[in-house]
């Protein structure tokens, strides 16, 4: 439910290019009060929020979190709740951590219906969302043979590269042959000689990149640890990164 409520958001923010009015209400105070006991006392940290456009910040004039707009107009007080969580976030540090994490069985996401590669045999799941033209993205799967027994590996495989990159991912995904499909992508070879289902479901790729913006996909390599724990770019060490070491 959760995700179906938060893909019928990013995609009504897709198609209307909108987004939501920010609307602060308090009782006994005006907004121009609010204003003033905000930004007159001293910021203490100040953190970012991942979505909606605003930043959380701690002052000395409030003993709670505060949250202004990017343009500071409006400033919003009141309890912040992670519905992905279903947790309040009540501190920077919570909001820091908050923002960095995934966890797909909380937000409902199977990703087998996403056409994900499965790659090992291990009990700990770790997703890796990849292009099929991205040469960094080789560079951590290259390193995945030395971890099959221990970890399975969820890949999502999302063009974010230009034309070529959504011919390979239609490719890939359209595949008759799977094991063939993931052994090309392991390899950094995606050829037009794979084999494709006819007709071919397009549907998986469109989940797909609805859930890679929904996680905050902003560039590939992008990997969910066992832990949820999200990070853009190649580790030198892979295994160090998952087991949090890193």
């Amino acid at each position: 439910m959760r995700f179906a409520l938060a893909v019928t958001t990013v995609l009504a923010a897709l198609t209307l290019g909108q987004t939501g009015t920010a609307i602060a209400q308090t009782q006994g105070q005006s907004e121009a009060a609010i204003s003033r006991s905000t930004l007159t006392g001293n910021i203490r940290a100040m953190e970012k929020l991942p979505s909606g456009g605003f930043t959380a910040v701690e002052t000395d004039a409030t003993s709670s979190l505060v949250f202004i707009s990017d343009n500071g107009r409006y400033v919003i007080r009141g309890d912040l709740y992670d519905t992905w969580s279903g947790k309040k976030v009540a501190t920077l540090g919570e909001i820091r951590d908050s923002a960095t994490r995934v966890d797909f069985a909380k937000l409902g996401i199977n990703l087998n219906d996403l056409g994900a590669l499965t790659y090992g045999t291990g009990s700990r799941q770790a997703v890796i969302f990849v292009d099929p033209k991205c040469p960094y993205c080789h560079g951590v799967l290259q390193q995945l043979p030395a971890l099959a027994g221990k970890y399975t590996f969820k890949i999502m495989v999302v063009p974010v590269l230009g034309k070529e990159s959504e011919t390979l991912t239609r490719m890939i995904s359209c595949a008759s042959d799977q094991r063939a499909a993931l052994a090309s992508v392991l390899a950094a070879n995606t050829r037009d000689t794979l084999p494709q289902q006819e007709p071919c479901n397009l549907v998986p790729i469109q989940k797909r990149l609805v859930t890679s913006q929904l996680v905050g996909v902003k560039g590939v390599p992008f990997m969910v640890a066992p832990d949820g724990r999200t990070k853009g770019g190649m580790p030198k060490d892979l295994d160090s990164w998952l087991e949090g070491r890193s």
